[in-house]
């Protein structure tokens, strides 16, 4: 599983922070097992978040 994760300007990501979050919020299994930073998610034009397109992207970029 991969978390798409949007960076705030100005504060780096710490990845050790962001598993503490998720195994305190979700079930162990649900954790992901990658996260992946960008700028910004792609949406359509009403403003909907395109998980087609993020799957399509990540889908590629994992290893097989």
């Amino acid at each position: 599983m991969v978390a798409v994760v949007v960076k705030n300007e100005g504060h780096i990501p710490d990845l050790q922070e962001l598993d503490l979050f998720c195994l305190e919020h979700i079930a162990r299994f649900k954790r992901p097992k990658r996260y992946v930073f960008v700028d910004e998610l792609p949406k359509n034009a009403t403003g909907k978040v395109l998980k087609r397109e993020l799957r399509e992207r990540f889908r590629k970029e994992s290893p097989a």
